[in-house]
C-alpha cells in the first residue's frame, strides 16, 4: 500500500508500543466489555526476543556553557518479557485503542560522547550497559488492515522515554564537568548532570504510520485481530 509510511523498526520504542498494542488488540473482547471500555491485560511471546541497532542518538544534554551529544552506533537489546493493558476507545470496532505497556529489557551497545564544557572539548568512547529494568509507556493508536499486514497510526505517544544505563564514560564526563566548573569559576553548572547521564532520554519518533507485517504475527493473532478491526477498504 502506497500510504503505509514505514516498516516497524526493531525495538524503536514507539514501534514496540504500537506493535504491542496491535497484538493486544488481537484478543477479541466480549462486546459488553468493549462497550464499557474496561482495560484487559495481555502478554504475547512473539515479542520477546533480541533486537539490534534500534536507535542512533539520545536526546542531547545541555546547559549554559555545556553540551553533551550522545550517540550509539550499535546496540543489542533483549526484550525479556512484557505486559499489555488495552482499552478500546469506543463501543464499535473502529480500530482505536489506548493502552499501557510494560517492557522488561536489558542490553548493551557502543557509546560515543562528544563533550563541550567551557574550555574543555573531548570525544569519549566506551561500551554502554543497559541493566535489567522495566520501561512503562502509554499511548493511543489506530489500527487498520492493509496488504500483507497492518497500518498502525500513533495518535498519542510520549516524545521520549528515560532508560537507565551504566558506562565508565559517565564517570569521565562528571570528572570533566568538575574541572570545567573550576576553570570557569562556576560558570559551568554540574548539578543534575549525573541523573541526566545515568538515565538519558531516548527520543520516540511520532507522526508517521508504522507497518506491522503479517510475518510478525501468528496465524491466530491475525485471525483475532482481523475479527476486531473494521474490514479493509475495497481496492479501487
Amino acid at each position: 500500500m502506497a500510504d503505509v509510511k514505514r516498516p516497524v523498526p526493531p525495538f524503536a520504542c514507539s514501534a514496540v508500543l504500537a506493535a504491542a498494542l496491535a497484538l493486544a488488540a488481537s484478543l477479541t473482547l466480549p462486546a459488553g466489555l468493549a462497550a464499557a471500555g474496561a482495560p484487559e491485560a495481555f502478554r504475547f511471546e512473539k515479542l520477546n526476543r533480541a533486537y539490534s541497532d534500534f536507535v542512533e542518538e539520545l536526546a542531547p544534554i545541555g546547559e549554559e556553557g555545556m553540551s553533551i551529544h550522545l550517540t550509539s552506533p550499535s546496540q543489542t537489546m533483549i526484550l525479556r518479557d512484557h505486559r499489555i493493558r488495552l482499552t478500546p476507545l469506543g463501543p464499535t470496532r473502529d480500530g482505536a485503542f489506548s493502552g499501557e505497556v510494560e517492557l522488561d529489557i536489558q542490553g548493551k551497545g557502543a557509546l560515543i560522547a562528544d563533550v563541550v564544557m567551557g574550555p574543555i572539548v573531548r570525544q569519549l568512547t566506551d561500551e554502554i550497559v543497559v541493566p535489567p529494568q522495566t520501561l512503562r509507556l502509554a499511548g493511543k493508536v489506530s489500527i487498520r488492515r492493509v496488504a500483507d499486514g497492518y497500518e498502525i497510526s500513533p495518535d498519542q505517544l510520549p516524545s521520549r522515554i528515560e532508560v537507565a544505563v551504566q558506562s565508565q564514560t559517565i564517570n569521565q564526563i562528571l570528572a570533566l564537568c568538575d574541572q570545567a566548573a573550576t576553570l570557569s569559576l562556576g560558570a559551568v553548572d554540574c548539578s543534575g548532570l549525573g541523573r541526566a547521564l545515568t538515565k538519558p532520554a531516548v527520543p520516540i519518533p511520532g507522526g508517521a504510520a508504522i507497518f506491522l507485517g503479517d510475518e510478525n504475527l501468528s496465524d491466530d493473532d491475525r485471525v483475532r485481530l482481523d475479527a476486531l478491526l473494521p474490514p479493509p477498504a475495497a481496492a479501487p
